[in-house]
C-alpha cells in the first residue's frame, strides 16, 4: 500500500447545505518533498459515529501537491472527517483529520448561511461553489501583504427584503476563537477591516463572493466575520479564522 505516513498539515474544511445533506469540502497540500507529485485515490469520508454504520465516503482531485476533495453527510450532527491521499511515485501517503460540529446545530428551517470559503482571488469572481473549488486555498494561512477571496452561501432567504451584510477582519487572541454561537474574544493592536452592504436573498442557493485587501494588516491571527441582518429576523453569522504569515 504505502511505504510511510505523514500528516496534511494545510487543509481547509467548509461545508454548505445541499438538500438535507451538508456537502463538506476539504481543499489542501500535501507535504511531499517534491512539487510534481501526483495523487492516487484522493478521498474524504465522513462518520457519525459507529451507531451510524460505515463512513460516507467522498471524492477527490488533485494537482501537484494541492488538491480538493468533498463528501456529503448529514448537515445536523457532529461528524468526523477522514482526509486521504496517495503519491504513487514515492510510495507515501498523506492523511487529515478533524471534528466538524454541525453547520446548524438545531435550525431546521428558515435562512442559512454556510462556512467561509477562502480561494486565490482572479480575474473574475466565482459564480457557484465548483468554480471557488478551483480556486480554494489550501489551508487558512495568507501571506502578509496580499489579498484573499471569501465565498459562501445562503439558504432558504426568500425573495423578501435584502439582507444587510456586514464583513469585519479582526485581530483575534489566541485560543478565544470558536464556531458560531459561542463565545470568542478579539483584540489586539492591528487596525480592523470593516465592511458593509446590501446582498439580496433568494430561493435555494445563493452563491456570494468577493475580493478582500489585507494589505494592511500585519502577521498575525485574524477572525472574519460574516453577519447577515433582515429585518426583525434573527441575524446570521458565520466566522473563519484566518493566519497571516510571512512569504
Amino acid at each position: 500500500w504505502a511505504t510511510g505516513i505523514v500528516w496534511i498539515d494545510e487543509v481547509q474544511w467548509t461545508r454548505f447545505l445541499r438538500g438535507d445533506k451538508a456537502m463538506t469540502v476539504a481543499s489542501f497540500r500535501a507535504p511531499w518533498a517534491h512539487k510534481t507529485a501526483q495523487f492516487t485515490d484522493v478521498t474524504l469520508a465522513l462518520s457519525a459515529g459507529p451507531e451510524e454504520g460505515d463512513p460516507i465516503p467522498g471524492f477527490g482531485t488533485s494537482n501537484g501537491p494541492r488538491g480538493v476533495a468533498r463528501a456529503l453527510g448529514t448537515w445536523g450532527r457532529r461528524l468526523l472527517a477522514s482526509l486521504e491521499v496517495i503519491d504513487p511515485g514515492s510510495g507515501m501517503a498523506a492523511i487529515g483529520r478533524t471534528v466538524l460540529e454541525p453547520l446548524s446545530e438545531g435550525q431546521e428551517t428558515g435562512p442559512m448561511v454556510s462556512d467561509i470559503l477562502l480561494f486565490e482571488p482572479g480575474e473574475d469572481l466565482p459564480e457557484g461553489l465548483d468554480a471557488a473549488m478551483k480556486l480554494a486555498r489550501s489551508g487558512t494561512t495568507v501571506p502578509v501583504g496580499s489579498a484573499v477571496g471569501l465565498y459562501w452561501e445562503t439558504y432558504r432567504a426568500g425573495a423578501g427584503e435584502a439582507f444587510e451584510v456586514s464583513l469585519a477582519v479582526e485581530q483575534a487572541r489566541a485560543g478565544l476563537l470558536k464556531r458560531v454561537g459561542r463565545t470568542f474574544g478579539l483584540g489586539g493592536k492591528a487596525r480592523p477591516i470593516k465592511l458593509s452592504w446590501n446582498g439580496a436573498g433568494g430561493e435555494g442557493v445563493v452563491a456570494q463572493s468577493i475580493e478582500v485587501d489585507l494589505a494592511d494588516l500585519p502577521k498575525g491571527r485574524y477572525a472574519i466575520i460574516l453577519t447577515l441582518k433582515r429585518g426583525t429576523e434573527a441575524e446570521l453569522q458565520t466566522v473563519r479564522e484566518i493566519e497571516i504569515v510571512g512569504r
